[in-house]
């Protein structure tokens, strides 16, 4: 688990990644997974606690530090039961300790806690340096673009705990304690799609890594000895594992696309997006003003098609019909112009597909009609993306998404639009 993202003001990836040694999720502060579920956790420092600073009154700082107690407690047994399972935790080292005047705050943060009692002494630096000596080679790809350090800290005697990750010169910087909890000091990660795959695909890989090698670590030279068919089977678990990879991407990108049953405000419109562009091959364009505004466009960059993007806890109301014309006029297109309501509905109360697929009702449906205005329910357009990538769909999609007002209902076998006209026969 990559735990709390948006406590040091990092947006949530679109899907989780996924690696042949590891899989990374991610999830917010207030998560119902717990630690325990997981093998690892990752974590920024700081997530647990906020500084307030002012003056007092004769002019001296202070500052005072305030806990999130309840999460914090709660969180601190699921990372026991982590431990106790054989599990580890990577703490990202990225801010200064503040204990908070007369001491308050010690334990007001995770990472303050697992390293209580660790260490003789630290020093907080008066700045972020940058450019930390990395110890093992493992951690060297990550700290040469992410290393830094506020903080470095003072062992007792010649105890071979911790296990060095970096130094500051001569001071420890970042380190390993118990073979299970790593503390690595480290820049906060540009706030990019790109730069949060890069950040945590090389984290994860130092970490996992070491893990495996103080789990077991054979030496170097033992390795030298290779058995007759040891080559070839090597190399063949390196096809094997390049195939689970790909595989493995292939997934995520579906698990991605169905969040759309789960997604709302601009997340589900970011998932919509990715649809039509990656499974559907459309050229889109968001319409800046309006976040829940999306445009099919030709590929000489006129309009085709005018989308909005909707996530409800309910079902279809006669007002979510209504925004879409009138959103379509103010993003200046006429009532003729093309317009699709892609619409996530019962978000909150559907517990199976069952639940999920509950039909548009007839008046809507109508009232869609007269407005010219195309209903799509985000299951229909998964399961519209699953009749064209099985083979079953032969329509041109573009002309799908330009068909007069209605639902396009989409069942597992086919689609057909509702309307209310009567159908022949």
């Amino acid at each position: 688990m990559v735990y709390a993202l948006e406590k040091v003001g990092l947006t949530f990836p679109k899907a989780d990644f996924r690696k042949r040694n590891y899989h990374l999720h991610f999830e917010p502060f207030d998560s119902r997974r717990r630690f325990n579920e997981f093998d690892g956790l990752v974590l920024f420092q700081g997530c647990f606690e906020e500084v307030e600073t002012g003056r007092d009154y004769w002019g001296y700082v202070y500052e005072n530090v305030r806990c999130a107690k309840n999460e914090l407690d709660k969180r601190l047994n699921e990372a026991t039961l982590l431990l106790e399972k054989g599990g580890y935790i990577c703490v990202i080292l990225c801010r200064r300790f503040v204990d908070g005047s007369n001491r308050q705050g010690k334990r007001t943060d995770m990472a303050k806690i697992l390293l209580e009692g660790r260490f003789s002494g630290r020093r907080d630096l008066a700045a972020r340096v940058p450019g930390v000596r990395c110890v093992r080679s493992e951690f060297s790809n990550f700290l040469d673009l992410y290393g830094a350090c506020w903080t470095t800290f003072m062992t007792y005697g010649n105890s071979t705990e911790p296990k060095p990750i970096a130094m500051l010169d001569s001071e420890l910087a970042g380190m390993i304690l118990s073979d299970s909890l790593f503390f690595v000091p480290a820049l906060i990660p540009e706030n990019d799609e790109s730069r949060l795959s890069e950040f945590f695909t090389l984290l994860a890989d130092a970490v996992v890594t070491t893990r495996r090698k103080l789990v077991f670590e054979l030496p170097d030279w033992a390795d030298k000895l290779l058995f007759p068919t040891e080559p070839s089977l090597r190399e063949e678990r390196t096809q094997a594992m390049a195939r689970i990879e790909e595989i493995e991407a292939k997934l995520d990108i579906y698990q991605g696309y169905k969040k759309a049953l789960i997604q709302g405000d601009e997340q589900l419109v970011e998932t919509v997006k990715r649809i039509l562009e990656e499974g559907f091959r459309l050229k889109v364009h968001s319409i800046d003003e309006y976040r829940e505004d999306l445009k099919i466009m030709s590929d000489d960059g006129t309009p085709l098609v005018f989308c909005e993007i909707k996530g409800v806890s309910g079902g279809i109301k006669r007002e979510y019909v209504n925004q879409a014309d009138s959103h379509r006029e103010r993003a200046g297109m006429p009532s003729t112009f093309p317009a699709v309501l892609i619409i996530n509905t019962h978000i909150k109360n559907a517990r199976s597909l069952e639940e999920k697929d509950k039909d548009v009702p007839a008046d809507q449906v109508a009232h869609a009609k007269n407005q010219n205005v195309l209903v799509m329910r985000t299951l229909d357009l998964l399961r519209l993306l699953r009749l064209l990538e099985g083979g079953i769909l032969k329509e041109n999609v573009l002309d799908l998404f330009r068909r007069p007002g209605g639902w396009l209902r989409v069942s597992d076998e086919k689609w057909e639009l509702i309307d209310d006209r009567p159908k022949d026969g």
